[in-house]
């Protein structure tokens, strides 16, 4: 069996990207088309870099080809026309494809391959509600949620299969598209570790995950101002923004159960923070894809077999609740995510750490491999 893989990050940086292709890759030969593999992968055997970097020129000029609704102009970058000519013709077992704007380009090598008579399968695996996912930002709204709708209407029902991350994603899709789409959560691999024990000092918490302004990391910080001599938190963020890092490193300020952390690689979170009591994600419900967010970090708490703390937005709150994992703040204030944690004890906290033990065989990605696998020899059955 042979392979073609697409996405628009790096192998190696992206998890469930990441976990894809080393699923794909035990199967038989991958194509990668994507941006360049991250500091310390292997590349892959046949690899096709389809980024696009761009000036601020260049940025100027598309959002005003995207402004006039240009959109097929701008799906057909010179990277992925050149990628379309040096794949056509080939023939694919599957296409696997996981960026919205990238799905113009899986279907055209379908399309033009050799053997017509033989099956060869496009699906997306859909991590976000695209139309509406940056809808925080002014201009994105003014440019991109164009294009992703236009994609959404024109291309997605061509698919063969459609994974997403979330029932509230799954619901936008069909409510919006009438497309079916099956949930595959982004869980990590299984760790083969025990609980760490509680203990009676302060509640040990810890946050992982990228420095992005729209996710209001702030509110978390004020959140743990509050609990001084009750709680810790140590952040370990990658500054994906760097002015918006350095502004939450000046809110931690002088509070003494603050501490940043440097992030360490994809594969050595669940370790790294396994020594900790609660897995904190305090998110706002200010948009769509927050609202139904079901992230590689929740999976990766239950994983460390740490105890949760979240805000209620409704797909997290529901598996947490399902699982006994934690506890859920009754609103999205600092004050009542503080009282959350105040109400957590010793013997709670053992609780849901046992719990996520206990769910950690079931919310891992070994799970999904046996169920991606079966989805692909069915869908490649001629």
């Amino acid at each position: 069996m042979n392979f073609l893989h697409i996405f628009a990050h790096s192998l190696g940086k992206s998890p469930r990207p990441t976990r894809f292709y080393s699923l794909l890759r035990s199967l038989g030969a991958v194509t990668l088309c994507s941006a360049p593999p991250a500091a310390g992968i292997e590349e892959p055997e046949e690899f096709l870099n389809i980024s696009e970097a761009r000036s601020p020129l260049r940025k100027m000029v598309r959002a005003a080809g995207l402004l006039c609704r240009r959109y097929e102009r701008d799906l057909w970058t010179a990277r992925r026309r050149a990628a379309f000519e040096q794949l056509k013709g080939r023939d694919f077992s599957a296409i696997i494809c996981q960026d919205c704007l990238l799905v113009p380009l899986a279907l055209a090598v379908r399309e033009a391959r050799a053997s017509r008579d033989k099956p060869c399968p496009v699906i997306l695996d859909a991590r976000e509600f695209y139309p509406r996912e940056f809808e925080q930002s002014f201009l994105w709204n003014l440019t991109l949620s164009g294009i992703n709708d236009y994609v959404c209407r024109k291309y997605f029902p061509r698919l063969d299969h459609i994974f997403t991350v979330s029932p509230g994603l799954a619901q936008g899709y069909h409510e919006e598209y009438g497309l079916d789409c099956e949930l595959l959560p982004s869980c990590p691999y299984y760790q083969d570790i025990a609980p760490a024990p509680a203990h009676d000092g302060p509640v040990r918490c810890i946050h992982h995950g990228a420095a992005s302004s729209g996710r209001r990391l702030e509110v978390m910080l004020e959140a743990f101002r509050l609990l001084e001599g009750i709680a810790t938190l140590d952040v370990m963020l990658v500054p994906n923004e760097p002015d918006y890092y350095d502004k939450l490193r000046q809110l931690a300020g002088a509070a003494g159960n603050i501490r940043f952390l440097d992030p360490v690689p994809m594969d050595e979170i669940v370790a790294g923070i396994s020594g900790h009591d609660v897995g904190i994600f305090l998110l706002p419900d200010n948009t769509f894809n927050h609202r139904h967010t079901l992230p590689n970090k929740f999976f990766e708490y239950v994983q460390a077999r740490l105890a949760l703390a979240i805000t209620p937005l409704p797909d997290m709150s529901a598996m947490l609740r399902q699982y006994d994992l934690g506890v859920v703040a009754k609103d999205f204030t600092p004050q009542a995510f503080a009282a959350a944690i105040r109400s957590l004890t010793p013997e709670s906290i053992a609780r849901f750490k046992s719990n996520a033990h206990s769910a950690a065989q079931s919310l891992c990605w070994e799970r999904n491999e046996e169920h991606l696998r079966e989805t692909l020899f069915s869908l490649m059955r001629p």
